[in-house]
């Protein structure tokens, strides 16, 4: 969620928010930690890792080179 015109100040956040994003900013590093890890031990890169995971959800398992691009 994009804040447009206005300025979230600290202390207009709740300090429960706060350990919850320090929650999912720690999971999310993991996660990131442990894929590549598996990636690397594969051999396989994020870029090439990506356009296996858009070509195995596209319908049908087919998709145009121009749309993988995108």
């Amino acid at each position: 969620m994009a804040v447009a015109e206005e300025t979230i100040k600290e202390t207009d956040l709740p300090s429960a928010l706060y350990d919850g994003l320090a929650g999912f900013r720690l999971a999310m590093r993991r996660f990131l930690s442990l894929s590549g890890a598996a990636l690397a031990q594969a051999d396989v890169t994020s870029q090439q890792y990506h356009a296996m995971l858009v070509i195995r959800t596209a319908p049908g398992g087919q998709i145009r080179m121009r749309e993988l691009s995108e």
